[in-house]
């Protein structure tokens, strides 16, 4: 812990080498709302408690459970009006039990308040790093010792969600659900 009470942050370790450049796909299953807006490129950011080496694409997975705390974000702004901009006028609408899509991991940072050597950090801070806009912010966990998962604009949106059941972690896809993106 630091003086301010915050763990001390620990660099994420660096990338395997070819990872994800096999062609396998890693599927991560996230609650709603946050699984649309990743897929649909609403939020470019996922923010998690750990960090990851893999570098490739990953299925998004919407879970099954969605509890009142996740239902009621989906009336607050700016959840509310970009939900409805997708096409969801309620949370009941959104997906759940799915693969919704695809998304390319480019990298994970390590999350700080401050500038700090290495490359693999963002800047926190208010208005340290133009990626992390109002948006962005709102749609994420931003705190010093958390990890910001970095995708490409480019999204694979399925025009129908593959039922699928989830899990925890960052896990391979079945090849029989990977060939159904082609």
């Amino acid at each position: 812990m630091n003086p301010q009470g915050e763990r001390e942050a620990t660099p994420v370790a660096p990338v395997r080498e070819g990872a994800g450049a096999t062609g396998e796909v890693r599927v991560l299953s996230l609650l709603q709302p946050w699984a649309t807006l990743w897929v649909a490129g609403a939020k470019l950011i996922e923010t998690r408690s750990w960090g990851t080496d893999y570098r490739g694409r990953v299925a998004v997975h919407a879970s099954k459970g969605f509890d009142r705390e996740a239902r009621t974000i989906c009336e607050i702004e700016p959840f509310r009006s970009v939900l409805r901009g997708l096409g969801f006028a309620s949370a009941d609408q959104l997906p759940r039990g799915s693969i919704l899509g695809l998304v390319t991991i480019t990298g994970c940072n390590l999350m700080l308040a401050s500038d700090a050597p290495g490359r693999n950090w963002i800047n926190i801070a208010p208005g340290a790093d133009a990626r992390l806009t109002e948006q962005e912010r709102a749609f994420g966990e931003y705190r010093v010792g958390r990890h910001a998962w970095m995708t490409s604009p480019d999204r694979n949106v399925l025009p129908q969600p593959i039922p699928f059941k989830g899990g925890l972690g960052l896990r391979t896809l079945p090849s029989e659900i990977v060939a159904r993106f082609a």
